[in-house]
């Protein structure tokens, strides 16, 4: 009876996780960092495959050779439209490579279309929201430095526990919303806006 007790208290203590929701494009970007396991970018030979037979645990010495020619990709996800933009950067996941990464998404880009027009990405320009993990590069100074200046509220997820601080933060966001629509994030933007 007292294990039953206490599966149903523990059952009882999970916070159920709940869907999000985002008001438009660019009100809610994802923000992340994963390195290539599959390939890394030599100075002297360009891009090479990282053989199994090479590159596993028992060899750890391999690996720290290339550790500066290691390939990140830093992914932007509008939550909104689900739209993804993607950067790659050589070495490691630093507060420099992401704001470079940042720096690239919000700055528009050209690309030829099917037609052979050259077209604008109709993906970019600067986020009110950036949702990134906890790591050092995401809470540092440098990416802190650069939000604060362009008006964007950074919020670093609970370990372990990303849904359910998604949703108490969009809530938060729709609660400022609510308030005639003149909470800081709004304020912040609109004077953003006006200087550029």
């Amino acid at each position: 009876m007292k294990s039953i007790q206490r599966l149903l208290s523990a059952a009882l203590m999970i916070a159920p996780a709940a869907a999000m929701a985002s008001l438009h494009p660019l009100h809610l970007v994802e923000i992340d960092a994963s390195i290539c396991v599959l390939h890394y970018l030599s100075n002297v030979t360009g891009l090479q495959v990282m053989e199994h037979a090479q590159f596993y645990k028992n060899k750890p010495k391999n690996l720290e050779r290339i550790a500066a020619e290691r390939v990140w990709r830093y992914l932007v996800v509008d939550h909104y439209s689900g739209a993804i933009f993607c950067h790659y950067v050589l070495g490691a996941e630093s507060g420099a490579n992401l704001v470079e990464a940042f720096i690239q998404f919000c700055t528009p880009r050209k690309f030829v279309g099917s037609d052979g027009a050259v077209e604008t990405d109709p993906f970019h320009g600067v986020p009110f929201n950036a949702y990134v993990d906890q790591g050092s590069a995401n809470t540092g100074a440098q990416f802190k430095s650069l939000a604060r200046r362009i008006g964007m509220t950074v919020t670093a997820h609970a370990p372990g526990n990303a849904s359910e601080h998604d949703a108490r933060h969009v809530k938060t966001l729709h609660q400022r919303r609510g308030r005639g629509g003149s909470g800081h994030l709004a304020d912040a933007r609109q004077g953003q806006h006006h200087r550029a």
